[in-house]
């Protein structure tokens, strides 16, 4: 008996639960028809929602943390969108044969592909090239209240270790106010300000930036608490950077009891060889390392820890013998509790020998870039 109830309650569960469901998926595709029927009276674009969050069946409400109370949560409207086909943005600007006009009318696609004109044509790939034969390339939009707006495209650059290469564009306003448009308002779109883009990496707002990054981790990611300078561990050698160039040196002896939080610097070396630590020079850059013997790397990697207060930094080739085998096997075997217990990873990514510094003025591509809508 006690089998036939569960059973039955088991199936009156599942039909519940079909039933609510089947009442989810009616009332989405309601809402998708109803958007499609009116968009047009309404002068909303069905492609892109005139870049707005509003009015969509993906349309949602999201708990942020409120900027304006530490520990409080506001909400605000997001609407994401996917797989939207570049053949139907670029049918917003280029002429139909026939009439010479567009085939549609928005002009916030017309923005979309005057964006991607600026980023995405050159000597070697074209998006619109790509498109008109038939590519895999597709555009994402990310539509939240007061933030930028993200445009996801896929397939627009060429990558030989990813199938379908990602970029990201944030766009934002430059005025001083953000283009928040209320919901019956279908011709503004949502664009939130963002903060300001450095032209040089050797900047305070950079910096400025980095340490509130790090600020954020050590305060709110519990994870990240537990995990820094675990089990006591401290590398072997470190450079000690003091308080100016003038008391650089390799630093050996640590107290058990201090607390020594160092950055460790991951470098490529490249062809040439960089100045490094040997049996040679062992006693002389223990007393001294003279910074204008350093690569540019080096320096940079010198620069961003002072930056973060650190008065440590791990170099492989100035904190590992080089020229003393056993010594390379040792310190080689403990590289990876370095780099996991160090408070921060500086890496030189941009860099691929210690001769090109990674701290200086961006490349052209990385700029922003302005367009009018």
């Amino acid at each position: 008996m006690s089998t036939s109830w569960a059973s039955l309650r088991d199936a009156t569960s599942s039909l519940l639960k079909g039933a609510g469901t089947a009442a989810q998926v009616a009332t989405y595709v309601g809402r998708s028809v109803k958007r499609q029927l009116t968009a047009s009276s309404r002068g909303v674009c069905l492609v892109c929602n005139n870049l707005q969050p509003y009015h969509h069946e993906n349309t949602r409400q999201v708990a942020v943390p409120a900027t304006s109370s530490p520990g409080g949560q506001t909400t605000i409207t997001m609407l994401t969108l996917e797989n939207i086909s570049t053949r139907d943005l670029l049918d917003a600007r280029e002429p139909d044969p026939m009439t010479g006009l567009p085939k549609r009318h928005c002009r916030f696609c017309r923005l979309l592909c005057d964006i991607f004109d600026g980023f995405f044509i050159d000597d070697y790939m074209s998006w619109i090239t790509e498109t008109e034969t038939k590519m895999p390339i597709s555009v994402g939009l990310m539509i939240c209240e007061g933030k930028p707006l993200i445009v996801n495209c896929w397939g627009f650059t060429y990558d030989p270790h990813t199938l379908f290469p990602r970029v990201d564009l944030e766009l934002y306003p430059e005025s001083n106010a953000s283009l928040i448009p209320s919901p019956t308002s279908g011709g503004i779109p949502t664009m939130g300000l963002t903060g300001r883009r450095a032209e040089t990496v050797v900047s305070d707002t950079c910096f400025e930036f980095i340490r509130d990054c790090v600020a954020q981790c050590c305060i709110e990611h519990q994870h990240c608490q537990s995990q820094s300078g675990d089990a006591g561990f401290i590398p072997t050698r470190l450079l000690y950077l003091g308080k100016d160039d003038n008391d650089l040196r390799i630093r050996v002896s640590f107290a058990p009891t201090e607390n020594i939080r160092w950055a460790a610097l991951s470098h490529c070396w490249g062809r040439g060889a960089p100045f490094k630590l040997l049996k040679e020079n062992l006693t002389t850059l223990l007393e001294k390392v003279d910074i204008s013997e350093l690569p540019p790397t080096f320096c940079d990697g010198i620069r961003v820890a002072r930056e973060l207060g650190l008065q440590h930094i791990w170099i492989d080739s100035l904190c590992i013998i080089q020229d003393n085998k056993r010594d390379w096997e040792i310190e080689a075997s403990r590289m990876g509790m370095v780099y996991s217990q160090a408070f921060v990873v500086v890496c030189g990514a941009s860099s691929p020998n210690p001769q090109t510094s990674f701290l200086g003025p961006r490349e052209p591509e990385w700029l922003p870039k302005q367009f009018h809508l």
